[in-house]
């Protein structure tokens, strides 16, 4: 297994590299993304509990099953949220699974070899033999693991995690800020699009009826309005006038 820099920078990597944002803040979500591709370490917890962290390592929590789940929680949360699945079960997906793809690439010195990919659906493990990244100096006990992983054979593995991913980062990274640059600039005439949530969509549609029927109520009583303004201002004829009219003479008939 590499050391947290590597996966981590993976997670930045994704990040990056995504156009999909699960907050407001890009570095919280590159924050989310690092937790993610570090997950399935979090099987050491429980073998460190019990006394020896490397119990369970490589097990359920190294597969493309384990990835899934999280996937499928992660998708069920923004669904719930922002009415869509798919794409953040697939960016909750690949940030886990890369966890597994830099583990393929690792030095692995200790049995079990390799990690139950397929879990749940098969229990064998797997391994390729093309190692890039160096094996994890880490102690079977418990009392000094933590101390274990600063042992000085460990400095060089993070190193050459460092060499390699950032790297990649940087790459990644210029990729997107030259698509930023060069990205065309809507003109002037064009509209930005408005993009509602779906809640607010039905929200929407269903005030729509009471909403018409106000302008219409509106329109009926501008419309009288105005008719009546019409009336009061209408301009007087004088030439109309017979003076010698009885309503039109001061005092009485005689």
């Amino acid at each position: 297994m590499p050391l947290p820099f590597a996966h981590s920078l993976m997670g930045y990597t994704i990040a990056e590299g995504a156009s999909l944002r699960l907050t407001r803040s890009f570095w919280l979500d590159v924050l989310i993304l690092m937790v993610l591709a570090n997950l399935p370490d979090i099987d050491f917890l429980p073998g460190y509990l019990a006394g020896e962290p490397n119990r369970y390592h490589h097990y359920q929590t190294h597969s493309f099953g384990f990835a899934a789940i999280v996937g499928a929680l992660g998708g069920l949360f923004y669904w719930r949220k922002r009415g869509r699945f798919l794409p953040y079960f697939l960016l909750f997906f690949t940030a886990v699974s890369s966890h597994l793809l830099l583990d393929l690439f690792t030095v692995d010195s200790a049995p079990p070899y390799g990690m139950t990919l397929f879990w749940p659906l098969s229990v064998q493990f797997y391994d390729i033999s093309w190692d890039i990244f160096g094996a994890v100096h880490k102690s079977d006990s418990s009392r000094d693991f933590f101390a274990s992983l600063f042992h000085p054979a460990n400095l060089r593995v993070a190193l050459l995690e460092l060499a390699i991913m950032l790297p990649i980062a940087a790459f990644v990274r210029t990729l997107k800020f030259y698509g930023a640059f060069t990205r065309r600039p809507a003109t002037r005439n064009s509209a930005p699009a408005l993009s509602l949530e779906p809640s607010m969509l039905a929200t929407a549609r269903s005030v729509a009826p009471e909403i018409d029927q106000l302008r219409r109520e509106a329109e009926t009583s501008d419309l009288a309005t105005h008719q009546r303004a019409e009336i009061k201002t209408q301009p007087l004829d004088l030439n109309n006038i017979d003076l010698e009219q009885p309503e039109f003479r001061n005092g009485k008939n005689h």
